[in-house]
C-alpha cells in the first residue's frame, strides 16, 4: 500500500530559511516563530520561501469559529448574569 501525499497547505519539506522557525513552531514558542518570520521576510527571500512564511504565519492565528464561539459563550454568560442579578 502507498503511503498518502501530505496535505497541500503543509510543504512537503520547508525551505531551509525556514527550518529553525518551523522548529520554534513545533516547540511552541509563537512569539519567536513572528519575530524569525518577520526577520526572513525582510531579507527579500524567493517567492517559495514568501509563501511558506504566510502559510506558517497563518497557522498562528486565531480560528475564526473558535473565536465566534467564545463570544457567544460570553454573551450569553452576561445575558444569565444579568437575568439573575
Amino acid at each position: 500500500m502507498t503511503e498518502a501525499p501530505p496535505p497541500p497547505s503543509l510543504p512537503a519539506a520547508p525551505p531551509p530559511e525556514l527550518a529553525h522557525a518551523y522548529a520554534r513552531f513545533h516547540a511552541g514558542d509563537f512569539a519567536g516563530v513572528r519575530t524569525e518570520l518577520a526577520e526572513i521576510v525582510s531579507k527579500n527571500p524567493s517567492a517559495e520561501v514568501i509563501a511558506a512564511a504566510r502559510d506558517l504565519a497563518a497557522r498562528l492565528d486565531i480560528d475564526p469559529w473558535a473565536f465566534r464561539v467564545g463570544l457567544f459563550a460570553l454573551g450569553l454568560l452576561a445575558l444569565v448574569a444579568a437575568a439573575y442579578l
